[in-house]
């Protein structure tokens, strides 16, 4: 198979490819319903835009969420009640994702991405990571199921987590790595055209002047 190839395949070839040598099975939080549970020196409460709350070592948000540390009080400092911290950028869904990348990374840091990314992202990937990719965030492989890679991306953008940005990051970049804008639009989004009729008509309707004939330059004077 030729690197164009494996380029229109995408997701679809390296998921296969790594599917019969991967047995890792991700384990994920589950949502936070009583704050007793916390230890007030050692956990911090991230709450999604849909009032879920998950529990997060501090330790692990601290080193990893550069916005999440400037708002954390000194280690010395004991808090007299569980901090929270709102993710307005996160459902529920995604802010388990986040919280897990966060607490994995602390104990089995992210390989090294290369920059630029000269490799499909699955081949330079250890198999929890390939698993949280391709199993989770890009939906069994599917290259259209990306709505979980594009909002977790989203929310590490926001609280400026710079492994999971590289990694998320990396990983849209694979998605589209060697397909042309047709193969984009058709392939990962299930597009037929670059725009639906409607959105046509609206483009035609509020730029009217870009439709309109042009009247002929003059002609030379001899």
């Amino acid at each position: 198979m030729t690197e164009r190839d494996r380029g229109q395949w995408g997701f679809f070839y390296y998921y296969f490819k790594a599917k019969n040598k991967m047995t890792t099975i991700i384990k994920y939080p589950e949502p936070l319903t009583d704050t007793s549970q916390c230890d007030l020196s050692k956990d911090v409460v991230l709450v999604a835009c849909d009032g879920v709350k998950y529990k997060v070592s501090r330790e692990a948000i601290a080193k990893e969420s550069n916005l999440i540390k400037g708002m954390l009080p000194p280690p010395e400092d004991v808090a007299s009640e569980v901090i929270e911290i709102p993710v307005s950028t996160a459902s529920a869904e995604t802010l388990k994702y986040v919280v897990t990348f966060i607490e994995h990374n602390l104990l089995d840091p992210m390989p090294t991405i290369e920059k630029p990314l000269r490799h499909f992202l699955p081949e330079i990937l250890d198999d929890w990571h390939k698993a949280y990719v391709y199993t989770d965030l890009v939906k069994g492989g599917d290259e259209r199921q990306h709505q979980n890679l594009i909002a977790v991306m989203s929310t590490a953008c926001f609280l400026e987590c710079k492994d999971l940005q590289e990694l998320t990051c990396a990983a849209a970049a694979s998605l589209i790595r060697l397909k042309d804008r047709v193969m984009v639009r058709e392939k990962l989004f299930g597009l037929s055209g670059d725009f639906t009729e409607a959105e046509w008509n609206d483009v035609k309707r509020n730029h009217e002047w870009c439709f309109q004939e042009q009247p002929a330059p003059p002609a030379a004077k001899e």
